[in-house]
């Protein structure tokens, strides 16, 4: 299984959904810690204990009844619904490595929704550029998965990317809180997402981005004299060293400046880099949404002692 390490030999798997199954079990192998649910006090059912869950979650009575290791589901854990959100703007197929942004987001996308789905959760997708393109609502149903597979192998359709707007029909698609899982590469200006962010926010959903960049993005490596083509604008751009000083600088203001909106609003950020090894990306994931689930729950610890 070692070659599921490396990303292009992954992406060679054109069925997305052998690509998710592939990545999962490679993920199940290492660190794989589960996007913990919330808790609830209305008891639903007992769950095969999976590796990667918190052994603090095992009832031991049952362990002492059965001899079977189980983890005590509640009913929010079963009504979860989940929403995955991908940005399908033409900057999304930007490459320098043998795949895009997007192709790689939506292997992330797609192994997230076959882990929840597993999970009993409700799993949905909508993708947009320039404005809603797709939207399968959340469903346990047996094909939900096909459906939502289906849509994460498009490519890139629009020019430009309009966040805010999918933000704002997410915000009124989704009455109750929800899981919200955002892929996109955030490259617009912070004062244009900052609103929306608020908005998905503020409807006290657990928001997680998941931000895809391409190796190049991160360190601009392109020879003094070359020209580079804005993939949303169309317009080009000569570099020179002043020009790569100045994109370096920016580039690294945006990213800590979406870091600390994103920490502002209680949103865990991942950044991942699409020349990384996939199962290590998949990890990070796992384990950032956990460890905000764990500040959340020790801050509500707190408050009630108060």
């Amino acid at each position: 299984m070692t070659e599921v390490f490396d990303p292009d030999a992954l992406m060679q798997i054109r069925d997305i959904s052998w690509r998710a199954q592939t990545l999962l079990a490679a993920t199940s192998s290492g660190v794989h810690r589960s996007l913990h649910h919330g808790a609830s006090i209305e008891f639903s059912q007992y769950r095969d204990y999976t590796p990667g869950d918190d052994p603090r979650l095992i009832d031991w009575k049952l362990f002492g009844r059965t001899d079977r290791y189980g983890v005590k589901q509640f009913e929010d854990e079963t009504a979860r619904r989940v929403y995955l959100i991908v940005d399908q703007s033409r900057s999304m197929g930007y490459k320098t490595v043998s795949h895009s942004k997007l192709r790689y987001s939506q292997t992330l996308a797609a192994t997230l929704a076959l882990d929840l789905h597993r999970r009993r959760d409700r799993v949905g997708v909508l993708t947009f550029d320039e404005s809603i393109e797709t939207f399968v609502p959340p469903s346990r149903n047996s094909h939900q998965l096909a459906r939502v597979f289906k849509v994460l192998s498009n490519e890139e359709r629009g020019e430009a990317t309009d966040i805010g707007g999918a933000l704002q029909e997410v915000a009124e698609l989704v009455p109750s809180r929800a899981l919200v899982i955002l892929f996109s590469d955030g490259l617009i200006p912070l004062d244009e997402l900052a609103e929306p962010l608020a908005l998905i926010a503020g409807r006290e959903h657990e928001v997680l981005w998941i931000r895809a960049m391409d190796p190049r993005e991160v360190h601009l490596d392109a020879p003094e004299g070359s020209q580079l083509r804005d993939r949303e604008s169309g317009q080009l751009r000569f570099i020179d060293a002043a020009s790569i000083e100045k994109y370096h600088r920016q580039f690294d203001a945006h990213a800590l400046g979406l870091r600390n909106l994103c920490d502002d609003l209680g949103i865990t950020l991942v950044s991942v880099r699409t020349d990384k090894p996939l199962v290590d990306q998949m990890i990070e994931i796992f384990e950032a949404a956990s460890l905000r689930r764990s500040a959340d729950l020790l801050s509500i610890d707190r408050e009630a002692i108060k």
